[in-house]
C-alpha cells in the first residue's frame, strides 16, 4: 500500500502506462524529467522495476527517476547497481527523522562535513526558538516565508 492507502502497481505495464499518461497530460512534451513510482511495490524485485524505468531512460521517455519509501541501504545499493537512481526520497519529519541519521552509504568527507554543518544550523533553529519562546518549527516556517520573497505573514500565505 501506499502511504495514501491506494494499492501500489509497479509492474512493468502500470509503469508504462503511468509514464505514457503523464507525458499525454504535459501536452506531448517528449519526455518528463523525472519519473518515481509512489513506493516499493512488495511484488515486484526491486532490480526488476529498476531495469524497467532504465528502458524507459533509453527509449527518451523520462529523462531519470527516483525511488520513493525505499528506507534501506541494502535496497537503494542494489537499485544503483543496476542503473544510476536520480533521487531518493525518504520520509522526514518531526516525529520520524531516522532519514537523518541513517546510513544510505558511506559518505564522502566533504557530506560528512556537511552534515556536521547542518547539525550546526538545526542547533541554532533549537537555540533561536528558545530565545523566542516559540517552537522550532515556527522558525522554520518563518525561514521559507521570508525565502519565498512574499512579505507579509504566514497567514496571508495560507489564505
Amino acid at each position: 500500500m501506499s502511504s495514501d492507502g491506494r494499492k501500489l502497481d509497479c509492474s512493468r505495464h502500470n509503469v508504462i502506462r503511468s509514464v505514457n499518461a503523464c507525458l499525454e497530460a504535459l501536452g506531448g512534451k517528449k519526455q518528463t524529467d523525472i519519473f518515481q513510482c509512489a513506493g516499493q511495490d512488495p511484488s515486484v524485485r526491486i532490480e526488476d522495476m529498476v531495469e524497467y524505468l532504465a528502458d524507459l531512460v533509453k527509449s527518451d521517455k523520462i529523462v531519470g527517476f527516483g525511488l520513493s519509501e525505499v528506507n534501506d541501504a541494502e535496497t537503494i545499493k542494489r537499485a544503483y547497481g543496476i542503473y544510476p537512481i536520480a533521487l531518493v526520497e525518504v520520509e522526514l519529519s518531526i516525529w520520524d527523522a531516522h532519514a537523518l541519521h541513517a546510513a544510505y552509504s558511506k559518505p564522502a568527507p566533504s557530506l560528512d562535513e556537511a552534515m556536521k554543518q547542518n547539525v550546526k544550523l538545526v542547533n541554532g533553529v533549537k537555540a533561536l526558538a528558545a530565545r523566542k519562546g516559540v517552537a522550532p518549527a515556527q522558525i522554520a516556517l518563518g525561514w521559507i516565508l521570508t525565502l519565498s520573497g512574499r512579505p507579509g505573514t504566514l497567514q496571508s500565505m495560507i489564505a
